[in-house]
């Protein structure tokens, strides 16, 4: 939503950091080098918050769902904004092409990976918008 995120990590009195905040920090590169294009000069998606996580939007107006919270269902509900169409999903890693069906209007239902990569996780969604959507993808590519 436009913000920043703060890791509120200080140095210890000899200068050195606490190793558990050592441990994070690589943790958090890690998973940066992996899924930063999710991260890095994105915005807010306008999209409606769901449970499993969040949604960035990136500069050609691509979407990413930052997936923390898989659900036993295996579903991740998707509310698109109107005059938004996912045409495809795919695991950012991998490519794996997740299957998308759509429930309602400006509703769909987004497999998750067949196999669970065991930490947070991001797919991307290509979109169609439709002529004379308002908003933030109303200059986007499609």
């Amino acid at each position: 939503m436009g913000g920043n995120m703060v890791v509120n990590f200080g140095p210890q009195a000899d200068g050195d950091f606490r190793p558990e905040e050592k441990a994070l920090a690589t943790a958090i590169g890690k998973w940066m080098q992996c899924y930063g294009k999710a991260i890095y000069a994105c915005d807010y998606a306008e999209f409606d918050k769901q449970d499993w996580g969040y949604y960035t939007r990136g500069k050609n107006g691509e979407v990413y769902m930052i997936v923390f919270n898989q659900p036993y269902s295996e579903r991740l509900i998707v509310k698109t904004p109107k005059g938004i169409s996912i045409e495809q999903a795919s695991l950012l890693t991998t490519n794996e092409n997740i299957v998308v069906v759509e429930t309602t209007r400006n509703e769909y239902n987004v497999s998750v990976p067949q196999k669970n990569p065991g930490e947070p996780y991001v797919i991307q969604l290509k979109i169609r918008v439709a002529e004379g959507t308002k908003g933030v993808y109303k200059d986007a590519l499609t």
